[in-house]
């Protein structure tokens, strides 16, 4: 794990310890965004995730310029990947999906000292 970690820190992102069969988020540059990540029987899932204060209409504009950060996101995973190829970890890509093909992943915080994350909404396809 420590080269997936280090892999991921080199591009900016950020997180504590992954633990197996754990799940929680990667920060990345920008704080309304993290990567949500979950370890279960051995394989690491990755979600693209937009954090908002309150379930609010998210409007046209703010889902383009979503999409636009996933897309960097994306960008950045493949270079991840390709980093952790020359440490000698190959990861198995079984599913990849991209912005424009699913939706984006919004989640709101619970005004918590914890920042407990409260639901899980959804944006609509445009």
């Amino acid at each position: 794990m420590e080269k997936i970690t280090k892999s991921f820190e080199q591009l900016g992102y950020s997180f504590e310890e992954i633990v197996l069969y754990e799940k929680g988020y990667i920060d990345t540059q920008n704080k309304k965004y993290k990567i949500a990540y979950r370890v279960e029987n051995g394989k690491l899932s990755l979600a693209f995730t937009r954090f908002v204060d309150s379930e609010v209409k998210i409007n046209k504009y703010e889902i383009e310029k979503d999409k636009q950060m996933a897309k960097k996101w994306c960008s950045d995973f493949k270079k991840i990947t390709e980093l952790l190829a020359k440490d000698g970890v190959a990861l198995k890509k079984e599913m990849i999906k991209e912005p424009e093909e699913i939706e984006i992943r919004y989640e709101i915080l619970e005004s918590s000292r914890n920042s407990k994350i409260k639901k899980h909404i959804h944006s609509k396809k445009e």
